[in-house]
């Protein structure tokens, strides 16, 4: 269960890696393409400690958040138990 409010996209990827830079988390995936998430305080560190339970090739669903393009931009995520 997601810790953001409002309206989200929910997508299917696989994990490659993070970094947090400077409170902004920059997400990789498996194709190589990255999203961030900008310090939202409290929403980022949930977030950012979902990304450290991650490892490389997990399956995950990515969330966007209130009409950010799902191609630059993230919110949460959540690992898909297969």
């Amino acid at each position: 269960m997601t810790h953001i409010w409002g309206t989200l996209e929910w997508w299917e990827a696989t994990f490659a890696s993070y970094k947090s830079d400077n409170g902004v988390l920059v997400l990789t995936l498996s194709d190589g393409t990255t999203r961030k998430m900008n310090d939202w305080d409290e929403d980022t560190q949930d977030t950012l400690m979902k990304l450290k339970k991650l490892k490389r090739g997990d399956a995950i669903y990515v969330a966007t958040w209130g009409g950010f393009k799902k191609a630059e931009w993230f919110c949460d995520v959540e690992k898909i138990n297969l």
